[in-house]
């Protein structure tokens, strides 16, 4: 059975456009949120727990150094699960 639509006019209120721009701001924003909050969290570390926060932020770092640069020898990508 086919039904065909009741012929009801159409107004066009708004057409907005998305383009790629948007979502580098996007990542920008990100990024930027990510360094600041590292950074006080570093910072945080180093006060609260002295030089048992340098070593952690030290280990930490030496982390990401080493498994980003396992990543980038394997052209492995970093995802998230839906």
């Amino acid at each position: 059975m086919l039904r065909e639509s009741l012929p009801a006019p159409m107004k066009i209120v708004q057409n907005v456009t998305v383009g790629p721009s948007l979502g580098q701001d996007s990542i920008d924003k990100g990024v930027r949120a990510a360094l600041f909050g590292g950074f006080f969290v570093f910072i945080f570390m180093v006060v609260y727990y002295r030089m048992s926060g340098l070593i952690a932020d030290y280990a930490i770092l030496l982390n990401m150094v080493l498994l980003l640069g396992a990543m980038a020898l394997l052209n492995a990508t970093l995802t998230l699960p839906e």
